[in-house]
């Protein structure tokens, strides 16, 4: 019997080409990914390909007719809709602290560096009317010297620690001895170094967002499920949905949006994990981090395999049928 899908390829084509144009104005609201909706539904088609090819193993039973493929390839065209209901400013997030927040910070810092010259200036000038000695004028000199150099420094550490990057011990130690500074502002009014949302953003462990903004981030798959759950789809593609949403559970429930585990996540949707993982580590270089080789993407699967969060047998098959190459790699 034929699958649904090929019962109406005048609406297949039109539909189809309805779901391109929406995905590629999606991915417009971040041109350092664009492409990778349709590179992850490149990739997830030649896996299930490779998948119906096996004649023994575990995927021995498993062949996908022209429809399925379709189906399924479609749904890995959609598996990040739901980015539509995520804040861009999240999204294009390429460090720690967004360009407003640094420049801000930089001004508070340049403010309290004119005010330390300024309260030297006003100083040394009492000091001179005075008839201070030339060696006490040398002092003051000195610390006026030490206190700018030091603002210089806690802003060179900030810096550093904007960067996408890991954090040590240490570094969380030298942002909160800085954020536990005070100036005193026009007002007169004390007021830290860093403000508190700040210090939360620069203690950021790993990558260039905050715990918030990763769960603001990853409830993109939550949006994309509630998106197709809309969406009144024929036989043929009953089953996007549910492909789709599962992108990024893990085999040992440790995924989202649903913490499904083992087989409750569908072959489909392991597929696409493993594509979904492969082009994000080796796509052209984000603001975030720097793209890798496809050998070493495909010994990042292999790990990922190794603590089950990922189908070993899937990760085998993309490399030994060299899938990576369905997305021109």
């Amino acid at each position: 019997m034929a699958h649904p899908n090929e019962t109406a390829p005048d609406f297949q084509r039109m539909f189809r080409s309805f779901v391109e144009a929406a995905v590629k104005t999606i991915e417009q609201r971040d041109p350092t990914s664009s492409g990778h909706s349709f590179r992850v539904a490149a990739l997830t088609r030649r896996l299930a390909e490779a998948v119906s090819e096996e004649k023994e193993g575990v995927f021995a039973d498993i062949a996908y007719c022209e429809g399925e493929l379709e189906e399924i390839e479609l749904a890995a065209l959609l598996h990040d809709f739901g980015k539509v209901r995520v804040r861009e400013e999240v999204l294009l997030k390429a460090k720690k602290l967004y360009p407003q927040t640094q420049n801000i910070i930089r001004s508070r810092f340049d403010f309290i560096k004119r005010s330390i010259e300024n309260d030297h200036l006003h100083r040394r000038i009492m000091m001179v009317e005075e008839g201070a000695p030339a060696q006490e004028l040398a002092i003051l000199d000195s610390a006026c010297e030490r206190a700018v150099s030091e603002i210089e420094e806690c802003w060179r550490v900030i810096s550093a620690a904007n960067e996408p990057s890991y954090l040590s011990e240490g570094d969380f130690e030298r942002i909160e001895e800085i954020a536990n500074r005070t100036y005193f502002d026009l007002g007169g009014s004390r007021q830290p170094y860093l403000e508190a949302h700040e210090v939360e953003s620069l203690q950021s462990a790993k990558g260039s967002v905050t715990s918030e903004e990763l769960e603001e981030i990853r409830e993109h798959a939550a949006f994309t499920d509630e998106f197709l759950g809309h969406v009144k789809w024929i036989p043929g593609l009953a089953n996007v949905r549910r492909y789709a949403a599962a992108h990024h559970e893990k085999l040992d429930g440790s995924g989202y949006p649903a913490r499904l585990t083992g087989d409750d996540i569908l072959l489909p949707s392991k597929m696409m994990t493993v594509a979904d993982i492969f082009d994000a580590l080796t796509a052209a270089d984000r603001p975030y981090k720097k793209a890798v080789s496809i050998e070493r993407g495909l010994a990042m699967l292999e790990m990922e395999a190794k603590d089950r969060h990922i189908d070993s047998e899937l990760v085998r098959l993309f490399r030994e049928k060299k899938v990576f190459e369905a997305s021109g790699g």
